[in-house]
């Protein structure tokens, strides 16, 4: 059995991919909130100054804390190689551990990694390429079943799309929150708690959030507990012209 540990440069790379989708993700939403400054409505300058201030907050701290954990993660990743099986072990994740004859396919993203998959789409194993020794592992793993190399366009174009996905989501839950027409407020408000739901649900049975991604996920209650009580204010309101 061959033990496999990222290397320093491979440590370097994936901190900066981890802090630059943060960043990215932060810095739009900042752009977001300085539009809504210059709209002219008054309820809507008030919102975006302390929203604006609040995204500030959290691209200087949220970059620290991403970087730091990215760090202690990928320190304590462990990738265990036997000629039938394929174990990682990391800080604060649940152990995963493939046989040979589970896998179904291995994928390639050019300058990121491979990605072992099974029958399971949540039972995966990511191999970073930043990983001493990786190109025997490749060669290792290309023998279980042969490595698809994805194409870059595809590798982005998946990237954005949960990029894309996510600044989509709370823009619309912004939307929500400031419009005050029933007609769109109490379905789009259902259809996001729903979502949110969801995402807490496969949040809570994933195998590659630590712990404390999975008790953050909690807070997913604050935003469904204003929508519920922003589509129950219209809705009185209805009742009562």
């Amino acid at each position: 059995m061959r033990t496999y540990t990222i290397s320093r440069p491979g440590l370097r790379a994936l901190i900066w991919r981890s802090a630059r989708m943060s960043v990215i993700i932060t810095v739009l939403l900042i752009a977001v909130a300085l539009r809504m400054r210059f709209t002219g409505e008054e309820d809507v300058v008030r919102t975006s100054g302390w929203l604006l201030l609040y995204l500030l907050g959290v691209l200087a701290f949220g970059t620290w804390l991403t970087t730091r954990s990215t760090r202690r993660t990928w320190l304590s990743y462990r990738l265990e190689f036997a000629p039938g099986n394929l174990r990682r072990t990391q800080y604060r994740l649940p152990e995963i551990s493939i046989d040979r004859g589970e896998v179904t396919a291995i994928d390639e993203m050019p300058g990121r990694g491979m990605v072992v998959r099974t029958a399971n789409p949540d039972r995966f194993i990511f191999v970073p390429s930043g990983l001493n020794g990786y190109p025997e592992l490749k060669s290792e793993l290309a023998a279980w079943t042969p490595v698809r190399t994805l194409s870059l366009a595809a590798t982005w174009s998946r990237q954005w799309l949960g990029v894309t996905s996510a600044l989509g989501i709370v823009g619309w839950m912004v939307a929500t929150m400031l419009s005050d027409n029933p007609a769109f407020v109490i379905p789009s408000a259902f259809a996001i708690s729903v979502f949110l739901l969801w995402a807490f649900i496969a949040s809570q049975r994933s195998l590659h959030l630590d712990r404390r991604m999975k008790l953050g996920m909690w807070c997913v209650i604050f935003p469904i507990l204003l929508l519920t009580l922003k589509s129950t204010k219209l809705v009185i309101a209805l009742g009562h012209p």
